[in-house]
């Protein structure tokens, strides 16, 4: 269905095309959502084809790409992506030709940490204050939402360097995402020649290169020990392969040369894209 966005009147579309009830509350599904970064740099990145978002849970935000998702605080300069506290990215000094001169800051080109989870909806993630109460579950919480939701630190992920994060829905469900998957960006760009009407001359300049980075969830527990598991191929990290929970619901996603999803399989009921 549609929805509208409060913040700016963008609307959105979004399809589950397989849901499959558990035992809990938590259930086995995997949809699709319409796009709300650019796609056209990675024609293969979107497995369900251009324009659509694949929809299960995640967090993204853009970020220079010679840094990739490395949160930054001065204060703590060392700190990791979550432990930070402040999840924004670093300011640098621009490529050619601005070496040394020019000041990239971070609202030219980020615009915060976005946790996607199905069910939940999408939410922005905050800084946290001492004035919050966070749980008492013995991990470290550096962040909020305006619902609620809890933002804490995993020490690793799955499939690179640095921390992940976990987030504990009001509900009491937990998601961990620690798999990265870097998507191209469209590059920021600066031109300081124009003609008589305004308009922008070349040459361009390369203010920063920019990447979209996500952590998708590998697991999500709810507070009886219940979980469900995702999957994803370790060769192409942006295809999801087999959705499961722990009282034995599964799906299985399979995709064609191209790196589109072909076939979701449920046993022996098959779904067919073309």
């Amino acid at each position: 269905g549609d929805k509208v966005s409060l913040q700016d009147g963008a609307v959105s579309f979004s399809q589950s095309d397989v849901v499959l009830a558990t035992n809990s509350a938590l259930r086995v599904s995997i949809g699709r959502k319409s796009t709300t970064q650019k796609q056209w740099s990675s024609p293969q990145f979107p497995v369900f084809g251009f324009g659509w978002d694949l929809d299960v849970p995640y967090m993204m935000g853009t970020y220079d790409s010679r840094d990739g998702w490395n949160a930054w605080n001065p204060a703590n300069p060392s700190a990791g992506r979550c432990t930070a506290g402040t999840f924004a990215p670093r300011e640098r000094v621009g490529p050619w030709p601005y070496y040394y001169t020019q000041t990239i800051y971070a609202h030219m080109y980020w615009n915060g940490v976005n946790i996607n989870i199905p069910g939940y909806g999408q939410e922005l993630a905050l800084k946290s204050n001492a004035a919050q109460t966070m749980p008492t579950d013995g991990n470290t919480y550096q962040g909020t939402t305006k619902s609620q939701w809890r933002i804490g630190c995993l020490p690793t992920i799955k499939n690179g360097a640095g921390e992940g994060f976990i987030v504990k829905m009001p509900d009491g469900v937990t998601y961990h995402f620690d798999w990265m998957v870097t998507r191209k960006a469209v590059d920021l760009t600066d031109n300081n020649s124009v003609d008589a009407q305004g308009n922008g001359l070349d040459p361009w300049h390369l203010l920063a290169p920019l990447s979209d980075v996500y952590l998708y969830a590998t697991k999500a527990i709810d507070r009886f020990g219940n979980t469900i598991t995702y999957t994803y191929d370790q060769s192409s990290p942006n295809r999801i392969t087999r959705i499961q929970s722990s009282d034995g619901a599964q799906l299985d996603i399979n995709y064609n040369a191209s790196g589109l999803v072909s076939t979701i399989t449920v046993g022996s009921r098959t779904w067919t894209y073309a």
